[in-house]
């Protein structure tokens, strides 16, 4: 363990890499004003599987529009006795495969070398006078911040 007035290994270290800590490290990754920022993603699984699905209203153009499988423009509501569609005008409702969120992502942070992915699980995720320290199955590793976006248990 470094001692403690070390200075960070990370800047930015995420505990989790589902939709969150992978939405975060891409935009941090885009923003200018972040450039050089060291950011460490520990996440247990290979998240190499369609697992789940996210949706989206969105009536302007969203950086993950290109992913979506599905668009829809209309809505329907249906009962024995009612049936109305309506057209959602510039609104668009939108679905994402996980895995193609997780390829795209990845794809994005792939050559970046500010972004560093771990696959370990977070065992242990403490304060410390200069930041964050994280033990965890793949190692300790310290930083300025931490974003943990880990389900709870």
């Amino acid at each position: 363990m470094p001692p403690s007035n070390a200075l960070p290994e990370y800047d930015y270290l995420l505990a989790g890499g589902g939709a969150a800590g992978l939405s975060l490290a891409y935009h941090i990754a885009q923003e200018p004003r972040l450039a050089g920022k060291r950011v460490l993603i520990i996440e247990p699984e290979a998240k190499d599987q369609n697992d789940r699905t996210w949706s989206y209203w969105s009536d302007t153009p969203m950086v993950f529009d290109g992913i979506a499988a599905h668009e829809w423009r209309h809505i329907a509501f249906r009962s024995p006795g009612f049936e109305k569609v309506i057209d959602l005008g510039n609104y668009r409702y939108r679905m994402i495969r996980g895995l193609d969120y997780y390829q795209f992502i990845r794809r994005a942070l792939a050559d970046n070398p500010q972004v560093t992915f771990v696959r370990g699980a977070v065992e242990i995720l403490e304060d410390t006078a200069s930041g964050v320290r994280v033990q965890s199955s793949a190692g300790a590793f310290t930083a300025q911040y931490a974003f943990d976006s880990r389900p709870r248990t």
